[in-house]
């Protein structure tokens, strides 16, 4: 506000007034507070993520690494176990390779010699896998020692291929093997034994029947190179990554058995000898592995987990490999004996189970579940015996298969399996098993049991030559008897339509090839199906008599198509015991009065 005033009389002039606003400065308006403000929010919610994550991260790699620790703790105890437990066994199987030696060399007869080679074959496998857990434990502990010897390195890989070689013959596989380079160098023998013996097994064990198998080893520039191809399956890329984990098992292992160390153990037996160890593989195609080990005893003078042995290797230092001497696949049948078909992998196991049936049965084999499926198709046998876990299809899809077509739905299967719990039995009896037994067996239960399924198919062809009706209570019976209700009814259907009774007719009718349809009936009945026609035709007969008074004895021979009266009676008194007029007098009165 201004006022004008003079210097005299205090004169006063209009006061005039001038508002001034002074702003403040930006730091200090209300959206500069606002800013302020959730600005130190975001600082702290910052601060309080970070820590946040920071914590998060921390509990995550503490649980991880006591995750780590226990599993590694229950990986020491699972190895501990297989070393204590291998250990434990050492002792028995020494019990048993003792005597079985004594036995051998005091030259058994030839039938006590082919069984004493099987318990000391297998003796000696079991003890390389006990052997091979101690060496995977001492490799995993880092207690391991290489024996470094300078051998023939041909030598070696030319035994265990032989060894394979047979068993690759069993399963029609083509075997090949090349050598270069020079035949000798520095190496732990034990340990490239156990790497090609692993190898080797699992080639034949995942290639089908009909594969190959190639084994090309060069020995150059002190560096011997091993490659051991097959073709079949294969293994996925994801598998791939994985395989040389210890106790991992791929997805194409399932049926083949193992325990998914061999591999690790490979690994590593060929990393101490500073090599490589490389699979590839293109799914439904081949796989191959290559193994590189130096051979110059230069690469092991400076190893401190490597000493050299003046010992030399030779085949006798190690387990001795029996080779059988003959097949079990048998191309002729005996038909006056009951056909035994045994499906397992494990060419032992069919040698002594044939062993075992040779004397009473007949006895043809199969390698997988899935050639068995195709023998027994076509071979047609009174029994079979198979095992559960194998390739391509196992015993339980087998009896599956089996069971569902008509032409194989008759014979009985027994299961032999190391599966002793009660789910695994009730797969296999759902599936349509007659008997499951488990390994160990007992030879003379085994016998037993096939005596009792072979009776019961005595009480079921009885059951069938007995006055049995196509009026009986369907419900009740069995697919062998509903088999045979649905060819008695095909019979009369074509009898009542006038039709020529034949046997290419009735095969046709039913759906069977004229093969089929016999070996069908035989394996039910004991008849063939002129026998069949002749014995529902026989039973017509003999319902005619029964119920047709006006018609004459001759009269229902020729309607049934016998133009000789003879023959008809000779048929009916086979039947019956009592001619056709006999039956009709002792038959008719007793119908009159019901």
């Amino acid at each position: 506000m201004v006022r004008v005033m003079g210097k005299s009389d205090n004169i006063h002039g209009p006061e005039r007034s001038i508002l001034i606003i002074v702003k403040p400065p930006w730091w200090r308006t209300i959206w500069a507070y606002a800013a302020f403000l959730a600005f130190i929010i975001l600082v702290a919610w910052l601060i309080i993520r970070y820590k946040f994550r920071q914590m998060k991260l921390k509990n995550s790699l503490y649980y991880e690494k006591m995750l780590r620790q226990k599993e590694h703790s229950l990986t020491r105890e699972k190895l501990s176990f297989y070393t204590n437990f291998s250990h434990e066994m050492r002792t028995p199987l020494s019990l048993i390779l003792g005597p079985c030696n004594d036995l051998y060399n005091h030259n058994p007869r030839p039938d006590q010699q082919s069984k004493i080679e099987i318990i000391k074959r297998n003796a000696y496998y079991l003890l390389e896998l006990l052997n091979r857990l101690l060496e995977f434990r001492k490799v995993e502990s880092n207690k391991i020692t290489l024996n470094i010897s300078y051998s023939d390195i041909n030598a070696l890989i030319s035994q265990e291929i032989e060894f394979f070689k047979f068993q690759a013959g069993q399963k029609n596989i083509s075997f090949t093997h090349k050598v270069e380079g020079e035949p000798k160098g520095w190496a732990d023998f034990s340990s490239l034994q156990i790497v090609l013996n692993n190898l080797l097994s699992n080639a034949v064990k995942f290639t089908p029947a009909g594969g190959k198998i190639s084994v090309n080893s060069i020995n150059e520039s002190d560096l011997l190179t091993i490659q051991v191809e097959n073709t079949g399956k294969g293994i996925s890329e994801k598998d791939l990554q994985q395989l040389f984990t210890r106790f991992f098992q791929g997805e194409n292992s399932a049926g083949h058995g193992g325990t998914g160390i061999g591999l690790a153990l490979c690994k590593n037996l060929v990393e101490l000898h500073h090599g490589t160890i490389t699979a590839e593989s293109t799914p439904g195609e081949m796989t191959r592995f290559v193994v590189s080990i130096p051979v110059s005893r230069d690469n092991y003078n400076k190893l401190p987990h490597a000493r050299f042995v003046s010992e030399t290797y030779t085949s006798e230092d190690h387990p001795e490999k029996l080779i059988p001497e003959n097949s079990l696949q048998k191309d002729g049948v005996d038909d006056e004996k009951k056909l035994v078909l045994l499906v397992d992998d494990n060419y032992d196991l069919i040698n002594y189970l044939s062993s075992i049936l040779s004397p009473a049965y007949e006895v043809i084999s199969a390698n997988d579940g899935k050639s068995g499926i195709e023998t027994a198709k076509s071979q047609i046998p009174d029994l079979i015996i198979s095992d559960v876990m194998m390739p391509e299809k196992s015993g339980v899809e087998l009896c599956q298969e089996l069971k569902a077509d008509i032409r194989t739905s008759h014979i009985p299967i027994i299961l032999l399996t190391a599966k002793h719990t009660s789910e695994a039995k009730i797969e296999g009896f759902e599936k349509g098993a007659d008997c499951y037994i488990v390994k160990p067996f007992d030879a003379a239960v085994l016998l037993s049991q096939i005596k009792g399924l072979f009776h019961n198919r005595k009480l079921l062809r009885d059951f069938f030559k007995s006055n049995f009706s196509a009026d009986e209570a369907i419900e009740s019976l069995s697919i062998e008897e509903k088999f045979l209700l649905q060819l008695e009814t095909c019979i009369l259907k074509m009898f009542d339509q006038g039709l020529e009774i034949s046997v290419p007719e009735l095969s046709k009718t039913m759906g069977f090839s004229r093969t089929s349809l016999y070996r069908k009936v035989k394996a039910i009945s004991d008849m063939s199906v002129n026998q069949i026609i002749k014995s529902v035709k026989m039973r017509k007969s003999a319902e005619l008599i029964r119920h047709e008074n006006d018609m004459t004895i001759s009269q229902i021979a020729f309607e049934l198509g016998f133009n000789d009266i003879r023959y008809f009676r000779e048929c009916f008194k086979e039947q019956y015991g009592m001619t056709p007029s006999t039956y009709k007098k002792e038959t008719v009165p007793q119908a009159g009065q019901s």
